[in-house]
């Protein structure tokens, strides 16, 4: 026997709370602001843009932090930009090594702390000793525009200049 609940009358697109079940993106509202942010102007940066739960995209009004990982010469980056007191701060920063013990190598040790020596009046780059002997290089900086990608690459390139020959001195030392 059949029960009459199995056979539905309402249409595909619908479920039977009578609610449709195509996606969100398909509703008016979310075109509709669409059109009024490209007719708007807005400059968009990374961060600008997010969607509702009602999947209505929006401008964001506050910054969200973004942190992104590259890889140049084998050695890890680290990419981080914040909001500090209305600016955007960026931060850039790697894990080079460990300085040699005295007892692994005396002359390696030597030549890795008269790199870091000649290394310290960097005006972009930081190299910097922590407690348990690791190098890290490092960079901070604000970014007077808008976030955006090529912005950020603006930010790596100077770091990236100033330090690539000590990094390959340092490469032969750790």
């Amino acid at each position: 026997m059949v029960e009459s609940s199995a056979c539905s009358s309402s249409t595909p697109s619908q479920t039977q709370s009578g609610k449709s079940s195509r996606p969100e993106t398909f509703r008016l509202d979310a075109l509709k602001s669409l059109v009024r942010m490209a007719q708007s102007n807005v400059p968009l940066a990374i961060n600008t843009l997010a969607v509702t739960t009602e999947g209505v995209p929006v401008l964001v009004e506050s910054f969200q932090p973004s942190q992104v990982r590259f890889v140049i010469d084998t050695l890890l980056f680290n990419l981080l930009v914040s909001n500090r007191d209305g600016r955007l701060l960026c931060q850039i920063w790697a894990e080079v090594g460990y300085v040699p013990f005295s007892g692994q190598n005396v002359c390696k040790r030597q030549h890795v702390l008269s790199i870091l020596r000649a290394a310290k009046d960097l005006p972009h780059a930081q190299f910097v000793l922590d407690g348990n002997q690791k190098i890290l290089l490092f960079s901070q900086s604000f970014i007077e525009d808008e976030l955006t990608p090529e912005a950020m690459i603006y930010e790596t390139l100077p770091l990236i200049q100033e330090a690539r020959p000590f990094l390959q001195l340092l490469a032969h030392n750790l």
